[in-house]
């Protein structure tokens, strides 16, 4: 429905008019409509170096307007000329680090690898060198940045 396309596209960084809904993950819409208005494509201009909104920004559209699963929230898709009951269905992976599932309107999402500047050391070898100060031997990973 256009009208449903011109709503979700609000929400964009990329239109002219940038919608804010109370209870938005933050400013930044990480997603937006397709060029076939059936499908949500990940901008990754806007994820940039931060991907821990893109899952929060997909369960809010699918929640608030999509599929709403609130009253509330069905009145207000409905007050907006949303229709709701879309079904959202398919998996983003962002830099081979994290996968975000999109299963019949459930969102999850799950971390797929450390990230590729960490160095993990063995406990026993932390242990080993780390002296002996009140805190000696309890970190299990160090992550150089």
């Amino acid at each position: 429905m256009p009208s449903e396309i011109e709503f979700l596209s609000g929400f964009s960084s990329r239109g002219d008019i940038r919608r804010v809904w109370p209870g938005q993950p933050n400013a930044h819409c990480p997603w937006r409509v397709g060029p076939d208005g059936r499908s949500l494509d990940l901008d990754l201009d806007v994820v940039g170096e931060d991907a821990s909104e893109v899952a929060p920004w997909l369960r809010f559209l699918c929640h608030e307007f999509l599929a709403p699963s609130t009253i509330d929230a069905m009145h207000a898709a409905l007050a907006n000329r949303l229709r709701g009951g879309h079904r959202m269905s398919g998996v983003v992976v962002i830099d081979g680090l994290r996968e975000i599932r999109a299963d019949n309107n459930r969102i999850t999402e799950r971390v797929l690898a450390l990230e590729q500047d960490a160095v993990v050391l063995p406990f026993d070898a932390l242990r080993k060198t780390a002296g002996t100060g009140s805190g000696a031997g309890r970190q299990a990973r160090c992550v150089e940045r």
